[in-house]
């Protein structure tokens, strides 16, 4: 992906399963990324964004004690962090859990505001 290519809100998995997912803002834009291999932490689905969109970040020690990107950055903030149920067929994903290295669950106001501009996927 180049960097002046638009990332798209969600990178919607292609395959229905349960995905583990982040809730972000980067450079003023709302977005959902999910894990692309079942093995993803949270931590690693932000470092290979961050690492496409070359994105400097901070580091802090998570609750595993590994170093993972910091919570916020110059071009972006992470709002929350989960797991999705993903029904590719229905495009239908509902949102629950938490992230154990960061502490941190899905955040609600986040899925809200990306809901309103989602029209072709039914997010709970």
């Amino acid at each position: 992906m180049s960097l002046d290519e638009q990332l798209p809100i969600a990178n919607w998995p292609t395959e229905s399963s349960e995905y583990k997912v982040v809730q972000l803002q980067l450079d003023g834009n709302l977005h959902l990324r999910f894990a692309e291999e079942g093995w993803e932490t949270h931590a690693v689905i932000l470092m290979k964004l961050f690492s496409d969109r070359d994105i400097k970040y901070d580091k802090i020690v998570s609750r595993s004690e590994c170093d993972v990107p910091a919570l916020q950055g110059e071009r972006y903030k992470i709002h929350g962090m989960g797991k999705s149920r993903v029904n590719v067929e229905q495009r239908q994903a509902s949102f629950y859990g938490n992230s154990f290295d960061y502490g941190i669950g899905i955040d609600t106001k986040h899925l809200d505001s990306v809901r309103s501009l989602i029209n072709d996927w039914k997010l709970e």
